[in-house]
């Protein structure tokens, strides 16, 4: 089931927690069940989790986050992969 609120599709899922259509870290969409299991876990997508918390844990659950500029840099690097579609 998905809630259309403020111009997001939030996904609600089996643990009940809103998972947001956004990485509130890189601002990319959260749109696998292994963004939606990160979120759960660190409040951010797949990506961000093994790029900054799982390396930091301790630090990541204490509050810290990349900077901004290193942001913008992962995310100059992620608009390059392009998605592999093929036909069914």
């Amino acid at each position: 089931m998905s809630i259309i609120h403020k111009s997001d599709i939030i996904f609600k899922n089996s643990l009940d927690k809103l998972t947001p259509s956004f990485c509130p870290v890189c601002d990319f969409m959260i749109s696998t069940e292994l963004d939606v299991f990160s979120f759960q876990q660190y409040e951010c997508c797949h990506f961000c989790s093994l790029r900054w918390a799982e390396a930091r844990k301790e630090s990541w659950n204490n509050g810290w986050r990349p900077r901004q500029d290193d942001i913008d840099s992962i995310k100059e690097e992620r608009k390059i992969i392009r998605p592999i579609f093929k036909e069914i």
